[in-house]
């Protein structure tokens, strides 16, 4: 039971941290948004970014734009993923040492 809860939950944050380095590379190289790919990767990484939006400017290094913004949700996304896996598996399993 503990096995698949945990792998669910893997694939759950593994799918938000994709969603949002596809994000990042879109922005990095200056993708063309109105294409319906990046529509799609914008539509539905915009929730995930809503309460950071704007945290952080968007700079231009050798001619791309780094977006600090998805960099800073992309490591609080991992970090709440790693808080979850490891209260899961003190709630399914307290006798094991985390």
């Amino acid at each position: 039971m503990l096995g698949i809860v945990l792998i669910i939950v893997n694939i759950i944050f593994y799918i938000i941290e994709a969603l949002l380095l596809l994000r990042f590379v879109l922005v990095l190289f200056s993708a063309n948004l109105s294409g319906a790919f990046a529509k799609w990767v914008f539509a539905n990484s915009a929730t995930l970014i809503a309460p950071f939006k704007n945290l952080f400017p968007i700079v231009n290094v050798a001619g791309l734009q780094v977006d600090l913004t998805v960099l800073f949700v992309l490591v609080v996304y991992a970090v709440i993923g790693q808080l979850v896996i490891s209260i899961l598996q003190a709630i399914l399993n307290p006798h094991s040492n985390l």
